[in-house]
């Protein structure tokens, strides 16, 4: 057996080198001249834009013309409409003075003459490559032709049988080469062979690692023969025993997650349960001492009363509008609500958004400006995308400062998103604080004031929410001189015209406009 798998092995292995090595060799030899042949077309052509952007009242352009002559190993001729040669590379530039006539144009037109075109190739911009054979045909030019602007033509000559030589000596140094490295690879192949019959030191190692829980090393498999299948099976056994071991530490960290993550939710709770206590104490004080007024009677006109009244209703509706952000949360966590999606062009989404809302802006002082592509198309719940807008550039308005300017912009981002991001300067957000910020209640400031703003600490948990229930990403980070928050937005499969709008639109502070919404 172990006789039948080395041979089995080595022959294998030579079949498959000789086969190989046959291969490259013919295709080496088919198609190593045209390569050759290409590459130097190239360097033909480049050498040729390359005379024909020089200035040619330049004191040294002879010099030049010389030396890339010699870099691109050619010959160079530039001819003027009348066919005449007027400059050419077939002298020395630093034996002639540069103010002497290079050779008499009659033997150069002599030399041309001399050559008899057997093959052309036109090119779609006027140049041409040609290939060209002396009298004694016995050298063959290979030729570029380049008309330029002024009317010339620059010509560049490179020896066909120079090219073909190179590459057959190439392709002859190539073929013995393969030839010495198959006869060392047919020697190592019969050392591979001789050292694979002897695979059971590894088998044993290899249980052995098993035997000490260590199932990382396996056996290798080659073949279909006993001794492969014996290989395979252990390290079978192998896979099976550590991915049970593996599926049990997994469980028991699973477990420790779930403690922990348990332990997590009964503290959000609590927490919850705290703010939500505090956010409510305020409000249902303040109902309960005006009502008592009213009951004792401590208002008796009917202006005091009107005012009682409207006191206990404002936080009434206080009251109302955390109760129903609370329940629109809740609906939004427990995926209860069907987002209603639809294409849409975000820069009139966004511009709709800013124009209900300029008076809240010039109120403030704050200064806010776009830059939405006008091609740039989502796809999504419009209205609670909106949401999602309003949350962030309300808690822009109550954290701008300094400049007071709010930017909103639109880049794209990966797996076909579109990212919305509203920028206010101000103060930056603790790093220990940009976590956290997106929990029920929670605000960075720790104030917790009333003011008009009616604002809860809700906002950015219902963005939470609905990023999550829209299965886009959300997120914030400190900037230089403020901060940033971000959102993504599906992008719509196709994209027909942009609206008229333009882009970078600039919301200055207004004095007189419609009142804000929301």
């Amino acid at each position: 057996m172990t006789g039948s798998i080395k041979r089995k092995l080595f022959f294998q292995i030579v079949a498959i080198l000789l086969l190989s090595a046959a291969l490259i060799l013919f295709v080496n030899s088919r198609l190593l001249s045209q390569v050759y042949i290409w590459q130097e077309k190239d360097n033909l052509q480049q050498a040729a834009r390359s005379i024909s952007e020089m200035d040619q009242t330049a004191d040294d352009f002879r010099e030049q013309l010389s030396s890339l002559a010699t870099k691109y190993n050619i010959t160079a001729e530039i001819i003027d409409s009348a066919g005449r040669v007027v400059w050419a590379t077939i002298y020395d530039p630093y034996y002639y003075s540069s103010r002497i006539p290079l050779l008499n144009s009659d033997v150069l037109l002599q030399f041309k003459h001399n050559l008899t075109t057997l093959e052309r190739e036109p090119r779609d911009d006027g140049s041409y490559f040609e290939v060209r054979e002396g009298r004694s045909h016995d050298i063959q030019y290979l030729v570029f032709g380049l008309p330029t602007d002024s009317g010339q033509t620059v010509e560049v000559f490179a020896q066909k049988n120079v090219i073909e030589s190179n590459a057959l000596l190439a392709n002859n140094l190539f073929g013995a080469i393969t030839v010495i490295i198959m006869l060392s690879a047919i020697v190592l192949a019969a050392w591979y062979a001789n050292k694979f019959t002897r695979p059971l030191i590894a088998m044993n190692q290899v249980t052995r690692g098993m035997a000490q829980m260590n199932f990382s090393r396996k056996c290798a498999v080659k073949g279909k023969d006993e001794l492969s299948e014996l290989a395979r099976s252990i390290n079978v056994l192998s896979d099976s025993l550590d991915a049970t071991l593996k599926d049990l530490q997994q469980k028991n960290q699973q477990l420790e997650a779930d403690i922990e993550k348990e332990r997590r939710t009964e503290q959000i709770r609590k927490e919850f349960v705290s703010n939500v206590s505090h956010e409510l104490k305020t409000p249902i004080a303040i109902i309960q001492g005006y009502a008592e007024g009213l009951q004792l009677g401590v208002a008796q006109e009917p202006g005091q009363i009107a005012e009682y009244c409207g006191v206990i209703m404002d936080e009434t509706k206080r009251m109302n509008r955390m109760v129903m952000e609370l329940l629109e949360l809740s609906r939004y966590e427990a995926g209860a609500y069907q987002l209603h999606e639809e294409p849409f062009f975000i820069h009139a989404l966004v511009d709709e958004f800013l124009s209900a809302r300029r008076l809240l802006f010039a109120e403030n002082g704050i200064t806010v400006e776009t830059d939405i592509p006008l091609t740039a198309r989502g796809y999504g719940d419009t209205e609670k995308l909106t949401t999602v807008l309003n949350n962030y550039v309300m808690n822009a308005v109550s954290h701008a400062a300094g400049e007071k300017r709010i930017m909103i912009d639109c880049v794209d981002a990966a797996d076909k998103r579109y990212r919305i991001r509203v920028f206010n300067t101000g103060e930056p957000i603790a790093q220990d604080e940009l976590d956290k910020i997106w929990i029920s209640f929670h605000r960075a400031d720790k104030s917790r004031k009333r003011g008009s703003e009616q604002r809860y600490g809700l906002g950015l948990s219902i963005v939470r929410a609905l990023q999550e229930l829209y299965g886009c990403g959300y997120g914030c980070e400190n900037k230089e001189d403020g901060v940033q928050f971000w959102f993504d937005i599906k992008k719509a499969e196709e994209a027909p015209p942009s609206p008229a709008e333009q882009p970078g639109e600039t919301i200055p502070p207004q004095e007189n406009d419609a009142p804000a919404k929301g």
